[in-house]
Parts: structure tokens; sequence; C-alpha cells
């Protein structure tokens, strides 16, 4: 192989059975392997592409897409997650917004939340995002602290109109941060918009998805530069490792043969094509 400065170009898409990996050499070069998917399968498609059986891999940009956090999903292999709500509104994700699967049917079996246990936070804003009622930090201490020698350190905080005034929560992420939560996803940063529900839902797959994603990515930049680390979104766009969020996760896999399909038919000249997994 011929020595160069520029950098190999890695399009890795990882399922749960097989990885299909595009490579495109510092000569131009394009090669591609479909190897079975494993914890590290990027790894061994950039060592298998680039012929590097062990050591330094050579500089590589890498362009992600996955399944992991699908599969963990779908699977229920996420984390244990302590969710924290506002006062009164415990059931929130059990209640949800009422809608049936089956309008009809009068035994409706709902699929359980995913939280693993339920802290509700006393305190009040407004619809307007202004304080009724302060935080009561002591109750959430006390509380939070107790799931915390049970071995959970996962939490997803949602508070009533959060999204017009993120502080309360903000003080119950200080509050968790100082117990020793390791990972803590709150609504007004992670989807600050109107609707607690969509908020819950949101923030609480974020929090239950965020180990599992976290220790993937650890693992592929533990060989490869994460400068050069691009990661897939469900929108189909691309981003670094500190700007992904688990809950952008869920259609990674996807978006990136619908990215690819559309590529692939615009270089062919065509704008009506449908493209099959």
């Amino acid at each position: 192989m011929p020595k160069t400065n520029q950098p190999w170009r890695l399009f890795v898409d990882t399922g749960g059975t097989f990885t299909d990996c595009l490579a495109i050499a510092p000569d131009g070069r394009r090669l591609r392997r479909k190897i079975l998917s494993s914890d590290e399968a990027p790894l061994q498609a950039a060592r298998l592409i680039t012929n590097t059986a062990e050591g330094p891999l050579p500089p590589i940009q890498l362009r992600l897409g996955t399944t992991r956090g699908t599969n963990a999903l779908l699977e229920q292999k996420g984390a244990d997650v302590v969710f924290f709500v506002s006062g009164g509104f415990g059931d929130l994700l059990r209640i949800g917004d009422q809608r049936r699967p089956d309008l009809f049917t009068l035994n409706v079996e709902k699929t359980p939340p995913l939280h693993a246990a339920v802290i509700e936070v006393p305190g009040r804003l407004d619809a307007r995002g202004k304080e009724i009622e302060p935080v009561d930090l002591e109750i959430v201490r006390s509380a939070a602290g107790q799931q915390f020698e049970k071995g959970r350190n996962v939490a997803a905080v949602c508070l009533l109109h959060s999204h017009q005034n993120g502080t309360h929560e903000q003080a119950v992420k200080s509050c968790l941060e100082a117990i020793g939560y390791e990972y803590i996803s709150i609504s007004s940063e992670i989807a600050p918009f109107i609707k607690a529900v969509p908020r819950a839902e949101t923030v609480i797959v974020d929090a239950y998805l965020a180990p599992v994603l976290g220790e993937y990515l650890s693992q592929i930049t533990s060989a490869i530069d994460e400068a050069g680390l691009r990661i897939m979104t469900s929108a189909g766009g691309l981003v670094s490792r500190n700007g992904y969020r688990a809950k952008d996760s869920l259609l990674s896999g996807p978006a990136g043969g619908i990215v690819g399909a559309a590529a692939v038919a615009a270089r062919a000249g065509l704008d009506r094509v449908i493209a099959f997994d």
C-alpha cells in the first residue's frame, strides 16, 4: 500500500446481522465489503479494508450509520432510567395522550414505560415559565440518592413548562450531578417544545439509550481519531460525537440508506426512485 498523508474515507452501516462497508482509498480506489456485525464491526471493517491487522489505523474519516440504538430499544436492553417529573404527574407516561391502538377495544394493553422508577419533583412554573413554587431540592436529593444506592445512575428530567424556562430542570440536573449520576437528559436542553408528553417521551428514550450508544462510540473512538468521526442522525445529517444524542439514533441506519439512494439517483439523472433494503 503506498504511503500517503491523505485519509481513507470509510462509510459504514452497522446492522443487526451484517455490516456494509464502502471505503475510498487516498488514490481514489473504491472497496466494498460485507462482514458479520459484532461489537466493533466498524473497526473490523477499517482494519479489513486498509489491510491493518493490528496497531494504529491510518488516518480515517469515518461516516457511521447504526441501528445499535434501534435494536436496544426494540429488545428493551437500555438503562434503568430514573424519571423526574413535576409533582402530581408521576403517571404521565402511563396515561400518555390517551391514544388507543384500537378504538373499540375495551381491555387496552399498553407497553409499560421505559423508566425503572419515578420521582415527583415539588415545584411549579406557570404556562409562561414564571415560577409559582420553587423546586424543593432536598426532597429531590433524598429520593435520587436512594435510587443511586440501588445502582441507578441514569436520569431523565421533564418538568411542566420547562420549554419556557429551564431553570428548574437545570437545578435538578446540578443536584443529580453532585450525587454522581452519569447520564442526565433534561427536556429543556434536548426537546424544548410545548406539550409535556412528547417532551417526556423524547427525554426518556434519550436517557434509556445514552449508555448503550456511549459505550459503542467509545469502542469506535478507541482506535479511530474522534475528529474524523461523523455519525448519521435520524434526519439524514452527519454530526460529530459531541453533537450526537441517543434520541437521534433510532433511524440512523435507514436514513443513511435513503441519503445514499438519493445521491446515486442524482448521479444517474433520476428524480423518482424506490430503494429497497
